[in-house]
């Protein structure tokens, strides 16, 4: 598991390299455009210096990407946690005459998530994650769960999520592959961890409203120590009231 998360990570470093440093492979082709003659000295040190506001101006920790994709972050979170569960086996009507029945169960857990994701042109978004567990319902692998000494079974890197999207119709946002769960998640209903496969639509809108305001209240004299009148504070206009109310409506097609 260790050495496919190194490689994971090797493989993300060397597609990133390349972006930093585009500005001195930039300077070195300046550099021989001046030694072939193709433009002066003055020239190069013009562009060098457009090329460094250029770089300068790239917001810090995002990539800089070519079309089609215009925004590219990579996340990702590690967790391991030590859990203690005690219990009993037996039927409700035993519990009081046999104490025999009481279980206890101590696992070490953890997990790993790295994904990315990203927006494209035209509207249309993506993601893409690996996670560590097969269970659809959870992340985590229990250390040693495994069938035999220093096997590997239940460790692994799979696809948790992959999924594209648009959101180019007005309120709408369509999605399609294996997403993150797009309905409102409680203790109850709908775990958060789950990732259903399929196709899901989203209608948002956004009501913006303002009631009040529009009042002024009296101007007041503002009077010296001598009794006369020195100035006059103009009469203030009171703001309206503002509030908005997000109203959404969910719909999916899982397999």
């Amino acid at each position: 598991m260790l050495t496919k998360i190194c490689l994971l990570f090797a493989t993300v470093t060397f597609v990133c390299a390349p972006i930093a440093a585009r500005a001195q492979d930039n300077g070195a082709l300046l550099d021989l455009l001046v030694r072939k003659k193709i433009i002066t000295d003055q020239e190069a040190e013009e562009l060098r210096g457009e090329l460094t506001k250029d770089f300068a101006a790239t917001p810090a920790g995002k990539l800089k990407m070519s079309t089609p994709i215009t925004e590219l972050e990579i996340y990702g979170d590690a967790r391991g946690r030590y859990e203690i569960r005690n219990g009993n086996s037996g039927p409700p009507s035993t519990l009081v005459t046999n104490n025999d029945d009481a279980q206890q169960r101590n696992r070490t857990r953890y997990r790993i998530r790295l994904g990315l994701r990203g927006t494209l042109v035209d509207d249309w978004f993506f993601g893409l994650r690996l996670e560590t567990s097969t269970n659809p319902r959870s992340t985590n692998v229990t250390f040693g769960d495994d069938t035999g000494p220093f096997g590997k079974t239940s460790d692994g890197a799979f696809v948790g999520q992959a999924y594209l999207g648009y959101k180019g119709l007005r309120d709408v946002t369509l999605t399609a592959g294996r997403m993150p769960n797009p309905f409102v998640t409680t203790s109850m209903v709908w775990d958060g961890d789950i990732n259903p496969e399929g196709l899901a639509q989203q209608w948002k809108h956004t009501f913006n409203l303002s009631y009040g305001g529009g009042r002024s209240t009296a101007s007041a004299e503002s009077y010296s120590k001598d009794g006369k009148s020195s100035a006059t504070a103009a009469a203030a206009v009171s703001e309206p009231t503002k509030m908005s109310i997000e109203v959404f409506a969910n719909f999916g097609q899982f397999v």
